[in-house]
Parts: structure tokens; C-alpha cells; sequence
């Protein structure tokens, strides 16, 4: 029978844990399968879910509906939601909560980046944001920046409901979404005429079934060089040819040990679903997967944009994106923005947005993940033509000039009630310089002969022409380093300053960066 024809409404308890369950016994996904009223078969790969007292999930076609309430979902592949109305909702590896009530939804982005599809247009989500809203109400990029990205406003989601949702997410089993592991790459069928049309789809799914399995024991095994190599042949790529097969990419994704890598292979497949991809483009486990190969896959100008509006945004956990990532975006950005009609109307839209992020950084006590995005999006506005660009690179330059004033103004504040003094420094200024010497020589510094240490006002010191090594080279910086604090500020690398303050320490892990 269709599924379509038969709806079936799940009525849940608090929490009551729904297993949404995809059996890969002789099947792929995608199949309509009959369903008994003791059965919970469901033709996702492999998830998990809890439901909130009073949420109406509804079971049609291929999709799991959410109709009203609210639910958690979770895979360690595809995670995927209908919320009505022609809209869906996709996260890859992790969960997701979403509420729905009437036509107000919102989407919490908890373990995974989630991907909110409309007849109107998208909204991509980060892993720690979440977007409240009406679907019908998305206007298309047609109606003007400001319009589009007004509906798209995001926020941190509140500290104790990410708390809340990640131990209920802990408590979720884990469902298996792939076929059983196979030892031996199975042989590809050859065409029997004697069989009946019927037989011989079973037979092609039948080794498709045991084609994953074959790859997901490799994955499994770590033995990521004999998966790339069967990832790169023809058979490999005739078999991804077929969306039920891709269907399974998340999930082989998932089944990869934590750390290791991953073949580069299968996110090319993985970009033949461009959700997906999406999705992972902004995924801590994929992102610099996806990015290694560049953003120029999608031709959509709405999903290349939301690509490069949140990449720089899901910066913001204990591990930062890698720096060839943030370059590649840099590129991206450049080239996307190359080719807008209007890059007088682009320019400051774009530069707005990733100010934004830069502020964030800055309120995380993230310094150095704010510095290394304004110098890449100073890098992209000053490769356009003054008259386009002096709008966007005016705000730069007075959210610079911002900073500097709050500082001066910080600094020429009298306090309303009595501080007590900081002890005098009691080092002399030659034991002063020594100890910096030796303080920036074990943070990896080396000392040419235009490098000079200079007392201001002890304990803060002038450091002059002090090289770093980097993967790019070695780099002269100066700066003023404040012994008492162990911070570094007024940084000074070619013609530039930056308006910023870091600790020794985090000046250290930007220069790695570098």
C-alpha cells in the first residue's frame, strides 16, 4: 500500500522516547513499507526522537510531520523533519529540537546545524543558535537584503534549555541507520534476463545493501585509505548515482570514529544533496571537508550566501575552525560578492553581518577568532574598487575607531568609590626585560638583531621587530607587553594596529593561526 493514503498520529507522554527505526534488512530507504499498528517503521535512516506532552507527529509518504508540539530528533546520519506546508527541517550527525505551534515555529539548533527549507527560501541554523519565526513569512533574497536577512535574525540558545536538551540527547539510543558490516566487497550482479524485473531490483539492492556494509566496516576499521580507493572507482560513483544509495552518505559519515579522518570521497557525493551540504558546510566535524573542496558546488546565489554568513557565526566552540578554512571562505566570499550586480548594496550588507560575529567573538573573550575575521574581511572589501567599497569599509573603520574611544574612555574613568592601588612593581627594569625575554623566547619568539626591549612604565615594556615563525613564515610584530597581566596590546604587524588586547597566551594560539 501507499503510506501516503494512511496517516498515523502519535499522541505522546512527556518525553516518551520515539524510535523512529528504518529497517535495512533487504531494503534502502525510501521503500513504502506496510505498517501494523505495533509497528514503528519509519522511512528515515536511523533516528531517534523524544516528544513533548501534547505533540502530534504524523507519519505520510516518506516523512516523519510535525504537526503541532514539539519534539527533539536526533541521528548520528540525516536528521530530517517535515513542519507542513512544503517546509522541512535537516540537521546531519547530532539533534535538533523543534516546537510548532499553529504557524510560529521555532528551531534549535542543539548538536547539529539545521537547515529550515521553505517554498520561499532557507534559513541555516548553527549548532548553538536557534531561529523563532513564520515559514510563510521568508521573503526571497529578490526583495532586498535587509528584508531577507531581518527574517533570518538568529539567537544563542538560553544556557539552561542547551543544558536540558543535550542530557535528554545523551539519553536517546542509538539507532543503527546502515546495513550489517560486510568482510568482503560483494561482486556487482550481472544482468539476468531470466529474471523477472521484480527479482532482479532485489538483486541490485541487495548488493547496494552489502556494498555500504562493505564500506561502513572500512570506516569502522579505520581504514580510511582502502574506503577512499573503492570511493574513486566507477562502481562507487554509479552506485552513489542513485538518491536511495545517498541516502546513506550521513549516516557512513557518522559511523567514522571521533578524530579520525574522513575519505574525501564521500563528501563529493555528499554534494550531490545540496541540504546536506549545506548542512555540513557549517557542521564541526565536516566543515573543513566541504570547504577543502571549495564553495563553488551550488549554484543557488541564497545558499551560497547563507554558507558564508554562517561558517564564520558556528565559530564559536572551544576548537576553532581551522585557518586554511577561514582562508577558503575568504576566497569564497570574495568571489561571490565579485559578482553581485550591486556591490555598493553587497558590500555593506555583507560587512555588516560579519561585524556582528566579530562583536560576538569579542563577548565570548574570543579576541583572537574576532581579530582573524576582521583582517580577512578587511582583505575582502579592499580588493574592490573604492566606490563600491568605502560604505563597508567606513563601518570597519568606525567600529575601529569605536573600540579605541571605549578604551580611552575606560581608561579616563574615575572610579566612584575607592580602588585599591596595585603593589609598585618591584623588579628592576634590567630583571624586568629578562624575564619577558624569557617569557616570549619559551612562547616560541626569536630575536633578531632589530628586535629591543624598552621600559614605558614598568611593568609595562615596548618590544620591538620580534619575530614569530608561522607556516607562512616568519613574522615581525611589535607590541606593548604588560608583565603584571601577562597581555599583550597596541599590536603593530606591517602598517596596521590592532585595536585589540590578548594574553600571552592568546596571542600565541593566533599566531598559530597565522
Amino acid at each position: 500500500m501507499h503510506i501516503h493514503h494512511k496517516h498515523r498520529h502519535l499522541m505522546t507522554a512527556p518525553f516518551v522516547l520515539l524510535l523512529l527505526v528504518l529497517s535495512v534488512s533487504g531494503s534502502l530507504p525510501g521503500r513504502a513499507e506496510e505498517m501494523s499498528e505495533k509497528t514503528d517503521l519509519f522511512p528515515f535512516a536511523g533516528m531517534t526522537g523524544e516528544a513533548e506532552e501534547g505533540a502530534v507527529l504524523t507519519k505520510a509518504a516518506d516523512a516523519l510531520i510535525l504537526e503541532e508540539g514539539s519534539v527533539l530528533l536526533a541521528s548520528r546520519g540525516q536528521v530530517s523533519l517535515g513542519l507542513g506546508d512544503s517546509v522541512t527541517l535537516l540537521g546531519i550527525t547530532g539533534g535538533f529540537h523543534a516546537t510548532k505551534h499553529g504557524d510560529s515555529l521555532t528551531v534549535a539548533a542543539i548538536t547539529t546545524p539545521a537547515l529550515l527549507s521553505a517554498p520561499q527560501g532557507s534559513v541555516l541554523i548553527p549548532t548553538g543558535m536557534q531561529w523563532r519565526g513564520r515559514a510563510a513569512d521568508l521573503p526571497s533574497l529578490s526583495e532586498g537584503f535587509s528584508a531577507w536577512s531581518t527574517a533570518r535574525a538568529l539567537t544563542d540558545i538560553p544556557p539552561h534549555f542547551l543544558e536540558e536538551q543535550l542530557k535528554h540527547l545523551k539519553e536517546l539510543d542509538d539507532i543503527d541507520a546502515l546495513p550489517p558490516v560486510v568482510d568482503a566487497l560483494p561482486a556487482r550482479p550481472v544482468d539476468d534476463h531470466l529474471l523477472l524485473p521484480a527479482a532482479q531490483e532485489r538483486t541490485i539492492l541487495a548488493w547496494q545493501d552489502a556494498t555500504i556494509g562493505y564500506l561502513r566496516g572500512l570506516l569502522e576499521q579505520g581504514a580510511f585509505a582502502k574506503a577512499e580507493q573503492y570511493l574513486s572507482t566507477q562502481e562507487a560513483k554509479d552506485i552513489f548515482a542513485d538518491a536511495r544509495v545517498r541516502v546513506f552518505v550521513p549516516a557512513l559519515l557518522g559511523s567514522v570514529p571521533s578524530g579520525a579522518s574522513f575519505p574525501l570521497s564521500l563528501f563529493t557525493h555528499l554534494a550531490s544533496e545540496e541540504n546536506l551540504f549545506t548542512v555540513a558546510s557549517i557542521h564541526s566535524r565536516y566543515s573543513a571537508y566541504v570547504w577543502t573542496g571549495g564553495d563553488d558546488i551550488s549554484s543557488s546565489r541564497e545558499t551560497v550566501l547563507l554558507r558564508l554568513l554562517q561558517l564564520p557565526a558556528s565559530d564559536r566552540w572551544s576548537e576553532a575552525i581551522p585557518a586554511f578554512v577561514v582562508d577558503k571562505w575568504e576566497t569564497s566570499a570574495r568571489t561571490f560578492l565579485h559578482v553581485e550586480e550591486d556591490p555598493a548594496s553587497a558590500l555593506p550588507f555583507f560587512a555588516e553581518k560579519i561585524l556582528s560575529v566579530i562583536s560576538a567573538a569579542e563577548d565570548r573573550e574570543q579576541p583572537e577568532r574576532a581579530l582573524r575575521y576582521e583582517e580577512a574581511l578587511r582583505r575582502i572589501l579592499e580588493s574592490f574598487e573604492t566606490e563600491a567599497s568605502s560604505v563597508a569599509l567606513q563601518l570597519l573603520t568606525e567600529r575601529e575607531k569605536s573600540e579605541t574611544n571605549a578604551e580611552a574612555m575606560e581608561a579616563k574613568a574615575v572610579p566612584s568609590e575607592p580602588v585599591s592601588v596595585e603593589t609598585p612593581w618591584g623588579i628592576s627594569e634590567e630583571d624586568t626585560i629578562t624575564q619577558a625575554r624569557a617569557l616570549l623566547m619559551k612562547a616560541g619568539a626569536l630575536m633578531s638583531i632589530q628586535t629591543t626591549i624598552t621600559a614605558k612604565e614598568l611593568p609595562l615594556l615596548h618590544v620591538e621587530q620580534i619575530v614569530f615563525p608561522t607556516k607562512n613564515g616568519d613574522i615581525a610584530y611589535s607590541f606593548d607587553l604588560d608583565l603584571r597581566r601577562l597581555e599583550i596590546k597596541n599590536i603593530v604587524h606591517g602598517d596596521r594596529t590592532l585595536p585589540f588586547a590578548l594574553s600571552v597566551e592568546n596571542f600565541v594560539a593566533w599566531i598559530r593561526e597565522q
